[in-house]
Formats: C-alpha cells, structure tokens, sequence
C-alpha cells in the first residue's frame, strides 16, 4: 500500500534527511514493506541514492550512485546503490528513502508496516465518479483532463482534495492523492 504524507508532517529525523538531499516537494510517497531494494536507477544529470534514517537517534547514512547510473568501469561493490538489486529486509525503527538527485530530486520512503501505522493520515471517503475525477489530475496532462463539473469542484475543494487558484486552475492535494486507489 502506497500513501502520500505531507514532508511537513513527517519526524523530525526523516525530515532533515530530505532536507540534506533536498528533497524539496510538498508531499512524498510512503509504502509499507516488509524488504526493500536500496539501489535505484541515475541517468543523464542524475544520480541514484540510498539513505538508512534510525527514527529513533535521528542518525541517518546517504549512499550515491555514479552521476549518469551505473557504468561498466566501475566494480559492483564501488557504488552497491548502482547494482545491487537484491532485496533487504526492513527493520523497525528505520526508514529507507531511495531516489535520484539532479535538476531535481525524486524519492520515495519505505518503512516496516510496524513503523507505517503512526504515519497514515486519514482517508477521506469518495465516490466512484469523484475517484475518477481526482485519477485524472494525478495521471493525464493539463490539456487533456475532463472538465469538472462544477458542483463536484466545490465539493472536492470543500473537502480538501482539491485547490483552485483565482486562475480556476485545479491541483489535487496531498489528501486527494491517497483518496485514489494505488497506481502501483
């Protein structure tokens, strides 16, 4: 189960992480696992990341990748967060933030579904057609969305899933987002 949390509501340790990444977006995906694989993919401009956050002593490790992903020059055990795809378990007590560093930054956290509990925010009950509405916010560009009606754009925004600008432009919330079934 993927849920997205608020950076501003997350522990204190978890939160200086993203910072000394910088990690820099308003909210951020959280999965509950029981075993997470730590390498991730760099690419042009890009390096992948690894950090380890004891949520407890707030002490954290960073691992990077090469700039540009892995490359055959290097030995596996140089950069594991390049090539080592196997799985490691989870612990209590710790979160794993993976992702890629470079113009901008992008990452994910994965806990151990003990840890995920105190993290899930509340979700709010929606329709099937207001869950339609709100996918298509997520996953469609701009200029390709359906148009919301607007009895259901008052509602969405009365509930905080949903923010309209003095433009009339429409963005989900973090609320919104984790009002819509998983994508993954």
């Amino acid at each position: 189960m993927t849920v997205h949390v608020a950076c501003k509501d997350l522990p204190h340790a978890i939160r200086r992480c993203l910072e000394a990444l910088r990690y820099n977006r308003a909210d951020i995906s959280i999965a509950a696992k029981d075993s997470v694989c730590l390498a991730s993919c760099g690419g042009d401009g890009y390096r992948a990341f690894a950090a380890v956050v004891n949520l407890e002593t707030g002490t954290n490790t960073v691992t990077w990748g090469s700039w540009g992903g892995a490359n055959m020059f290097q030995e596996s055990k140089e950069r594991p967060v390049d090539r080592d795809f196997s799985p490691q378990p989870t612990q209590p007590g710790f979160a794993y933030i993976t992702g890629s560093q470079g113009e901008h930054v992008f990452a994910s956290i994965y806990l151990h579904p003990d840890n995920v509990q105190k993290l899930l925010p509340a979700v709010a009950e929606t329709s099937d057609e207001e869950k339609g509405y709100l996918t298509d916010l997520i996953s469609i560009k701009p200029a390709y969305r359906r148009k919301i009606p607007s009895e259901m754009l008052r509602s969405l925004e009365s509930r905080g899933l949903v923010k309209v600008n003095r433009a009339g432009s429409v963005t989900i919330t973090t609320a919104g987002k984790n009002a819509v079934p998983s994508r993954y």
